[in-house]
């Protein structure tokens, strides 16, 4: 072994005669500063790895300097500073004096540059997305002689990071008085500088208050408006343009509004300045005549809750329409309870186009004010409660489904066709322990839901689909949690996302080195279907086409060749459809399920090579936060194409077809329900023919999921599980999970997506609990589901009886006659 091959893997007396050797070959130190493949250092390597001992023998013996800077443009000291470790940062300081000049500390951390870019400590730990990024900066801190100076600049950085545990630390230092730590709550700072320009008070812009509101932070501002010291006004402004109040009307942030309302914000202060409020209400009446645009009908609405009485809130505009009518059919709430608890009957009367408010109302609306029978309201909540239980435990039976069969299937990985015999014994004495018995079957998920979990915290934080956020969290994942099992690709994709990220050109090449995977091919895998289950939870009510793009943007961050696409896409379209599967209490018919997916296969596969010309066209179209996605990633793939000189990726898909490997396993699907016993060596070859474990895994899931479920194909599931109780003495959930892991070789794949598609199908009511108590982190990725399905819920569209699912009919499947079937 090599010795950087010795410092990942600790094997510190080894590394100690190799060292040895290595000097009196080379005569000097120089082994210490060459590189491995990845252009990491020896002293690189050891804090990457977190082996402590080998880092300490290195530099007390060879002296090695954690400042030398490898070919990425990172030093072992910048990484310690990035990724939080404190044992390594606390040793390098503490020895300072060997690698650095006699610098005072204070000089050494915010002026000694430690990376490529010529960046301070600070300036690292600052840019840093790790976790305890803010544990990092307080260590910092109480290295140094803090004048108030760099506390006023660390202030301003934990406040652009939205750090408030650096905060609190830098608000609650003991020597801070009264006076200083109001001045830091109202600093004023220009938020387009860095730490590293040092120039953060200069051509003061904003206010810690007036960016959290800006930036839309949540709990960055219900934290500032907390502190008694905090300028609600903006009286602090050296320039009278904005104020907070302002800054939350021009985002409709009703919220804040209130809140600062109730902080007795001056009224005049709402429009920046310190204005009288005639002003206040010439400027409410110029949007009144100019509600062409929705930010003016949005902004007058805000300025009527302000300052209005209930006969203003009826006056009409120039088109004739109310505030009240504006305010209940775009549903703010809040604006129609203020004028409710004015006045209720001003729902009744009439505007200029002979429409009264209640005629733009919903049903929530009219129940409010007293307009809706009270008896068909409670039949209205009983069926709605109704409906969220029932999606609700189909959203916490996918995920759970899809956490059993990984945390089972890597068991088995890379076996084909093993014996089953020991596991389910391991199995039947789990169940029949009990939580008393004392044993232990803990089973550890995989790199593939690590990451599925970094997709569900990412939607739930930005509260929608974020593929930059994705990407951080995917590296965040990937260096703090390296022995989940990833894949040499994987390896070298996150490599070349942090390379892109160290050279701050992350947020406008974020999806470019899954593009370069395999020569330009990209990755075949089925690491994106094994992930999009979080996806086809949050787009359970969005239309069909929102599903399709938003699970392909999030596949392409790893995989982008057509194999892994489609099949991604499938998979999450085939637990969008489970979720609706016996919806009502009717029995839902398997054989329509199946073909259902399969024409939306075909369809898929059909139309794939026009999908970005279709999203070219289609932009405008797009919600808001589905087209910034969109317009990244085109501009991106286009990017990278001029890069290779390629107009287009050309793949070979005449040997590819899902349809026609899809209707070669409903064929024995078929002959399976009419009793004939399946060929394995048969299905084996066909499986295998193609040369993708997209392909291997992602049929294979659903054709475990179509046996495992069907009553008619009994005695095939109990051949294959070694039991001829299989079907009595087992759950549907757990004989789909274990069929599908009787496969060996991808099992941990196609067994957590038949997993999450029998769940989905069969909810969680039928997924057993001695199974669920075994996988790692079930309580956490319960808590996630329930949030997101919190997010996801919307009344309206529950009761309503379109089919959301997507509309694909058993006659409109017409494949027999088509050219890639006959070949």
């Amino acid at each position: 072994m090599d010795i950087h091959s010795l410092c990942k893997s600790g094997d510190l007396k080894n590394l100690r005669f190799c060292c040895e050797k290595l000097k009196i070959l080379a005569k000097n130190n120089d082994f210490l500063y060459k590189t491995n493949s990845y252009g990491e250092l020896v002293l690189d390597v050891t804090v990457l790895s977190q082996n402590f001992e080998c880092c300490k023998y290195l530099v007390e013996t060879f002296n090695a300097n954690p400042l030398k800077i490898n070919e990425l443009g990172h030093s072992a000291f910048s990484y310690s500073l990035e990724l939080s470790r404190h044992k390594f940062l606390k040793y390098f300081i503490e020895n300072r004096k060997n690698f650095s000049p006699a610098f005072p500390i204070e000089d050494f951390l915010t002026k000694t540059p430690v990376n490529k870019s010529g960046m301070c400590s600070f300036s690292v730990v600052l840019e840093s997305s790790h976790p305890d990024c803010g544990k990092t900066l307080i260590y910092l801190i109480e290295c140094c002689k803090l004048t108030f100076q760099l506390r006023k600049t660390l202030f301003i950085e934990a406040i652009k990071i939205s750090n408030i545990l650096l905060i609190e630390y830098i608000l609650n230092i003991e020597n801070l008085r009264p006076d200083e730590r109001k001045e830091l709550l109202n600093l004023n700072f220009n938020s387009d500088s860095n730490f590293a320009k040092r120039s953060l008070l200069s051509e003061a812009k904003t206010t810690p208050l007036i960016y959290a509101i800006e930036k839309e932070d949540r709990q960055l501002v219900n934290f500032l408006l907390a502190e008694d010291e905090i300028d609600v006004n903006g009286l602090n402004m050296p320039i009278n343009d904005t104020s907070p109040l302002h800054s939350a009307i021009k985002l409709n942030d009703i919220e804040t509004v209130m809140l600062l309302l109730e902080k007795d914000v001056k009224k005049e202060m709402a429009v920046g300045g310190v204005l009288p409020i005639e002003q206040v209400i010439k400027i409410r009446a110029d949007l009144l005549n100019n509600l062409e645009s929705k930010d003016a009908q949005e902004n007058w609405i805000i300025f009527e809750l302000l300052a209005t009485s209930s006969s203003e809130g009826h006056l009409p505009n120039n088109i004739g329409m109310c505030a009240l009518d504006y305010a209940v059919k775009s549903k703010v709430n809040d604006v129609v309870q203020h004028f409710v608890s004015l006045k209720c009957d001003i729902f009744k009367r009439k505007n200029k186009l002979g429409k009264a408010p209640i005629d733009y109302a919903d049903t929530e609306i009219l129940t409010k004010v007293g307009f809706l029978d009270k008896t068909i309201q409670r039949r209205k909540s009983e069926k709605t409660q109704n409906e969220r239980e029932f999606f609700c435990n189909k959203f916490e039976g996918t995920i759970l489904g899809l956490l059993i069969g990984d945390c089972l299937g890597k068991c088995l990985e890379g076996i084909w066709s093993p014996n089953l015999n020991e596991m389910l014994e391991e199995l039947r004495l789990a169940k029949e322990a009990g939580e008393e018995s004392g044993y232990n079957f803990f089973k550890c998920y995989s790199d593939d839901t690590a990451l599925t979990r970094a997709v569900f915290d990412s939607i739930i934080q930005k509260e929608n689909l974020n593929l930059q956020d994705i990407v951080e969290r995917f590296l965040e994942v990937y260096y703090n949690d390296q022995n989940r099992g990833f894949s040499s690709a994987s390896k070298t994709l996150f490599k070349k996302l942090s390379y892109i990220k160290a050279k701050n050109e992350f947020k406008s090449r974020h999806l470019i080195p899954s593009m370069e995977l395999f020569d330009g091919e990209g990755s075949y895998g089925s690491g994106g279907a094994m992930r999009c289950a979080p996806i086809a939870l949050f787009t359970f009510l969005k239309p069909l086409d929102e599903m399709k793009i938003f699970c392909e943007l999030c596949t392409k961050i790893t995989h982008t060749h057509k194999f892994a696409v489609i099949g991604a896409v499938q998979q999450c379209f085939t637990i969008r459809l489970a979720l609706y599967a016996n919806k009502n209490n009717n029995l839902f018919d398997l054989e329509n399920f199946y073909l259902k997916i399969l024409n939306f296969v075909y369809d898929l596969e059909l139309n794939y090579e026009f999908q970005d010309q279709i999203k070219a066209k289609n932009l405008n179209e797009y919600p808001e936060v589905l087209k910034e996605n969109v317009m990244s990633y085109l501009e991106q793939k286009k990017l990278w194409s001029s890069e290779k000189q390629l107009s287009k990726i050309i793949q070979n898909s005449n040997q590819f077809s899902y349809t026609y490997l899809l209707l070669k396993l409903f064929k024995i699907i078929k002959k399976c329900r009419r009793g004939q016993r399946i060929n394995m060596q048969a299905l084996y070859k066909i499986i295998s023919s193609y040369n993708s474990t997209a392909i291997e895994s992602i049929p294979l899931s659903l054709f475990s999921f179509m046996i495992a479920s069907d009553l008619k194909c009994e005695n095939e599931v109990n051949l294959k599980l070694n039991t001829k109780r299989a079907f009595k003495e087992f759950g549907v959930v757990e004989r789909v999970i274990f069929y599908a892991v009787s496969f060996g070789g991808e099992a941990q794949k196609i067994a957590s997506m038949a997993g999450a598609i029998a769940g989905a199908f069969h909810s969680s009511e039928c997924v057993p609990k001695y199974l669920v108590e075994m996988c790692e982190s079930c309580d956490e990725m319960r808590k996630h589901t329930k949030q997101l399905f919190e997010m996801s819920f919307n009344e309206d569209q529950w009761m309503s009886d379109t089919d959301i699912a997507g509309h694909y009919d058993k006659d409109d499947l017409e494949l027999e006659n088509s050219n890639e079937l006959s070949s």
